[in-house]
């Protein structure tokens, strides 16, 4: 057994007792001060303890380094959001805002992860589709962006309601962290070896978290939720988890070019379709959800934000085929002819 090896198991293992502390102390504690700030120490230290132990592999010889950059990005962004919801408990001492800003940063730190996935880091470095990846990770950013705001910051700041926030900040932030759970799943039937482990890993973390986000979130609604209540022991039993799956990331090996020329093909054909596909659904988003009972400030917001955004996929696409290298080395070899007319026209009687 490796050093490694035996730092991350007794990482799992510590992380296993704080869970058992965590639910014993939301037992014995009623609701108060001293239990919020325990559950929110607590719950700054395991994420930022998911951040820290990604930070070493972006600089791991042979490893992916994109890969680990962009999940220590999303980290970062998660612990942000926790800091901000425990300055206003603990610190300001009072109660999150309904209509929380923080909810934006909690929302965007699934994206660098999924965008994470898109470079697929068992296959080792691929010079030949850093294109693709780059083309692949801007339209899961521009795709999830433009779901959080046309479904959920418009009730946020464009017309605040309430009841259509919260109700709509549920479904896009669960199906953000669902598809996170896909994109494991896919990466896991796309490894061998050390790679499949790892990604095992994630599918059982990110569906932990799934299910306790969502429980936690329907209590919040309910007005039942407090920091450092049961509803945090999953919760904090899924941040422990991630952090040791930035352990195990220091023990996986480098995988062969072999891999790269088996998938490379397929990546770009079915990479391309989902680009399409995205753009497609862009549309559909805005028919079924442009009911004649919203108000026409929004479904005007929502209809341009869509053209926009189809927009911009568009380009990501012409991008992601080489079309713009296509068309610019085609400009460059088009011969300069010259013209036998003068510059200046001449006068005669």
């Amino acid at each position: 057994m490796t050093k490694q090896m035996k730092i991350s198991r007794i990482w799992f293992t510590s992380a296993a007792v704080l869970a058992t502390v965590y639910a014993l102390v939301s037992c014995v504690l009623s609701k108060g001060y001293t239990l919020v700030t325990f559950g929110n120490v607590v719950q700054c230290l395991t994420l930022f303890a998911c951040y820290l132990f990604t930070v070493p592999n972006q600089v791991r010889k042979g490893q992916t380094s994109k890969f680990w950059t962009l999940l220590s990005i999303g980290f970062a962004l998660w612990l942000l959001q926790q800091v901000l919801w425990s300055f206003y408990e603990v610190v300001a001492q009072k109660d999150v805002p309904d209509l929380f800003w923080g909810d934006i940063v909690l929302f965007l730190h699934v994206v660098p992860m999924l965008m994470a996935f898109s470079i697929q880091p068992q296959y080792g470095e691929r010079s030949s589709a850093a294109r693709l990846e780059l083309a692949d990770s801007a339209a899961m950013f521009v795709w999830w962006a433009y779901l959080d705001v046309v479904y959920v910051v418009v009730w946020q700041y464009f017309m605040p309601d309430q009841s259509n926030y919260n109700f709509n900040f549920n479904v896009v932030y669960g199906a953000a962290n669902v598809s996170l759970i896909v994109a494991s799943v896919i990466s896991w039937c796309r490894s061998k070896g050390p790679w499949q482990a790892f990604f095992l890993h994630w599918i059982g973390a990110s569906a932990l978290y799934a299910l306790a986000s969502y429980a936690a979130s329907s209590a919040i609604d309910r007005g039942v939720y407090y920091t450092g209540c049961l509803y945090d022991v999953p919760l904090v039993a899924a941040y422990a988890w991630f952090a040791g799956i930035g352990l195990l990331g220091r023990e996986l090996p480098a995988t062969g070019p072999q891999a790269v020329c088996e998938n490379a093909k397929s990546e770009g054909v079915w990479g391309a379709r989902l680009i399409l596909a995205t753009a497609v659904a862009l549309f559909a988003i805005v028919i079924l959800s442009s009911s004649s009972s919203l108000d026409v400030a929004v479904r005007i917001f929502r209809l341009t934000l869509t053209i926009v955004t189809a927009g911009i996929l568009g380009v990501i696409l012409l991008f992601r085929q080489g079309k713009f290298e296509r068309l610019i080395a085609r400009f460059q070899s088009r011969p300069v002819t010259g013209s036998t007319r003068s510059p200046h026209p001449v006068s005669g009687d």
